[in-house]
């Protein structure tokens, strides 16, 4: 019973991780476009995306790495 419960419980927190990072893919690529096309140029907004696409992945791998200390404990 108890295995079962921390089981759904981490399939919720899976698929909550899952969705919000899909979101924010979207509203990243959404913004983006919005940016580049209407808003500047693409001169303007390649370092923009490159950066803030390396900022993502750094928070991503973060996180990862602070899901597997917890996992060990």
């Amino acid at each position: 019973m108890k295995m079962q419960e921390i089981d759904d419980k981490a399939r919720r927190h899976a698929v909550r991780i899952l969705c919000v990072g899909f979101a924010s893919f979207i509203l990243q690529f959404a913004l983006f476009f919005h940016l580049t096309f209407w808003e500047f140029s693409w001169s303007i907004m390649e370092p923009l995306a490159y950066f803030l696409a390396g900022l993502q992945l750094i928070f991503c791998y973060g996180y990862f790495l602070n899901l597997q200390k917890h996992s060990r404990d």
